[in-house]
């Protein structure tokens, strides 16, 4: 693999992870406005089915680290489950794209 690949790769996975932990700590926000009063008029949560395209593709990290920082989706265990599966999803495609690199 190029140095160039590499560092691409590395910005990619830094980029999607910090938008993926940004996205999180903007559920929560939302979240926390929706519990205010009772009113959900208004109020756009991020679907389950972002996090875990995000997860897909690599930003499982960031997912995880947003759900420990902002203490958010941390009961959700089929929330859980779905970021586990992208994860492991995201981890082949990467371990196959390393092998079929040498």
């Amino acid at each position: 693999m190029s140095p160039t690949t590499v560092w691409f790769m590395l910005l990619y996975f830094i980029g999607i992870n910090i938008l993926a932990a940004s996205r999180m700590k903007y559920d929560k926000e939302q979240s926390k406005k929706r519990n205010v009063g009772g009113h959900k008029h208004g109020i756009q949560r991020v679907p389950e089915n972002e996090f875990f395209i995000f997860s897909i593709f690599g930003g499982w990290i960031g997912i995880v680290w947003g759900m420990k920082e902002y203490r958010h989706k941390t009961i959700k265990t089929s929330f859980q489950k779905k970021i586990a599966a992208g994860a492991v999803m995201n981890i082949g495609v990467i371990a196959m794209i390393i092998g079929l690199s040498q």
